[in-house]
């Protein structure tokens, strides 16, 4: 395998996309409420800046991932998604928990951020092994 850039911005632009449906349509009313973010507080700007942040942690997190999958020799999809499990499972997950225990959050919200986190990094696994064969 190699790294192929390609691969890391398209598994960045779906991972993206896989953001905006789950913190969007599918949960985004729960998560606000979770939050404390209402609706009607939220400017073009705010969400701008939360976007391009979004995109630079999301295209960094998928660089790390193809590089532990350059050293994990991965040759198969499954390969892949068992290395991006072990990633979520190792950083993602505990790092929510610890939102959780400092912020004082709801524990839904650990499911919640922990869940997209799995589907995130497999998501992206998949396509980063996929294009880079």
């Amino acid at each position: 395998m190699i790294i192929n850039p390609v691969a890391i911005v398209v598994a960045t632009i779906a991972c993206m996309g896989l953001g905006s449906l789950w913190y969007g349509p599918l949960f985004g009313e729960k998560w606000m409420a979770l939050v404390g973010i209402k609706k009607d507080t939220i400017s073009k700007a705010d969400m701008k800046i939360a976007m391009t942040q979004g995109l630079i942690a999301t295209l960094l997190s998928n660089v790390f991932l193809a590089l532990l999958l350059l050293l994990a020799s991965t040759q198969t999809l499954a390969d892949a998604v068992k290395i991006s499990l072990v990633l979520a499972l190792a950083t993602g997950v505990p790092g929510a928990l610890h939102d959780i225990a400092w912020e004082r959050k709801p524990l839904t919200l650990f499911y919640m951020n922990s869940a997209h986190c799995i589907l995130n990094f497999a998501l992206a696994a998949v396509i980063i092994q996929a294009l880079s064969q």
